[in-house]
This record gives structure tokens, C-alpha cells and sequence, in this order.
């Protein structure tokens, strides 16, 4: 079943929708009525319908050279509590190179390897900002209960700002102008939040599972 036949482009859908649609309904109008009919048959097309008209397709998941490596480490970080690790995240595509520094924490009390908190923050982190140490980013509660934790600026990723498209890994991975359906802010942030995550999977002092 060809589901871009299927669904409809943004500017053919209707101002205001007559009804809510039934979210059991495949967009061929088959209903399912078990959990398994609905991932197999319901759940691809509504993420493909996500991926179309919310948050835009993804031209590369995780790149060919992705490489990372620790740039700056302090192991007395937080009074002593917690061990801090600057890493570097390098990868490139056919519009240029791209850089990703995200920080991690991790607490000094642990004995083992620690389940961690992966922030995308809106600034570059810095566990001593004063706005980091209530609820934006609380660093020490969380290293205080021995997970790790770690936080990366999305403007590393995607700049937030009208033409960020043209400056960030869109604009390594992406066509200029963008289509209709390219990737958006939103999922250009995650794509950098999963490009962390593959890291952490390496890392020997966090729990990747």
C-alpha cells in the first residue's frame, strides 16, 4: 500500500476537521481491533503522517563518519561530587561538517556504570549557571541520586531562529530551498538528542540500557 497516495499534502487538508478521526483507522479506512493489526497496519501510517506533516523526513540517521571523543574532563566537578566530561561529536555530509559538544555529569558516588538524563538544552551547559541548579537543569538532585546526566545546546545542532534551516545539519544534509515535507526545527534537535544517545551507548560510565 503506497500511503503517500493515501495522505494528503498540509495544503489539501480542511481548515477545520468535521470530526476527529478514528485513531484505530488505517488511512485506507480499515480498522483494527487487536493491538498487533494496529502496529501492523495503523501505526505506519500515522507515523508516516507525523513524519510528513509535523516534523518533516530525516535524510540520514546516524552518519557514516560519526566520531566523538573527550575534549575536556574535570573530576572534581560540582564540589567534588561528580565527574564532568566535555565531548566533541564530529560527522559530515554533502553541504559541510558539523559539531555537536554535549557535557556530561556523572556522579562520583557510583560504583558502576550510571542510567543517565539527556537534557537538549537552549544554551551551552554549564552545570554552575545559577539557572542550573533549580529546575532547568538540576545537576546536583540528579547526581545526588547517582544518575548521570547530560546536556547539549541545540544551537550546536539547529540554530532557533527563521533561518536556521541554512546553518545547522539541515543545511549539511538538506536541500536548499527545503521541500514541503524536510525536516523541521523540532526533528533536526532530536536527530542531535539520538546522535548523543549513540555515544552514550559506547560510554563505559553510563548504563546505555
Amino acid at each position: 500500500m503506497n500511503l503517500r497516495l493515501l495522505l494528503p499534502f498540509l495544503t489539501a487538508l480542511p481548515l477545520v476537521a468535521a470530526e476527529f478521526p478514528d485513531p484505530l483507522a488505517a488511512a485506507d479506512g480499515t480498522v483494527a481491533t487487536t493491538a498487533q493489526d494496529w502496529r501492523e497496519h495503523v501505526r505506519p501510517g500515522t507515523v508516516q503522517m507525523f513524519r510528513e506533516h509535523i516534523y518533516g523526513k530525516r535524510p540520514v540517521a546516524k552518519p557514516d563518519d560519526f566520531a566523538a571523543k573527550v575534549i575536556r574532563e574535570d573530576p572534581k566537578a560540582l564540589d567534588g561530587a561528580a565527574t564532568l566530561r566535555e565531548i566533541e561529536i564530529t560527522y559530515s555530509g554533502p553541504g559541510g561538517k558539523g559539531r555537536i559538544r554535549p557535557v556530561i555529569l556523572t556522579p562520583n558516588i557510583s560504583t558502576g556504570p550510571a542510567p543517565a538524563f539527556l537534557l537538549i538544552n537552549f544554551r551551552k551547559p554549564d552545570p554552575n549557571q545559577p539557572a542550573n541548579r533549580g529546575g532547568e537543569w538540576p545537576v546536583r538532585e540528579i547526581i545526588a541520586r547517582g544518575y548521570a546526566t547530560v546536556a547539549f545546546d541545540f544551537n550546536d545542532v539547529d540554530p532557533d531562529r527563521p533561518d536556521g534551516f541554512a546553518a545547522g545539519v539541515r543545511a549539511i544534509y538538506g536541500k536548499q530551498p527545503p521541500p514541503a515535507d524536510a525536516w523541521g526545527a523540532l526533528s533536526a534537535w532530536g536527530w542531535g538528542a539520538s546522535r548523543v544517545m549513540d555515544w552514550l551507548e559506547t560510554d563505559k560510565a553510563t548504563d546505555a540500557k
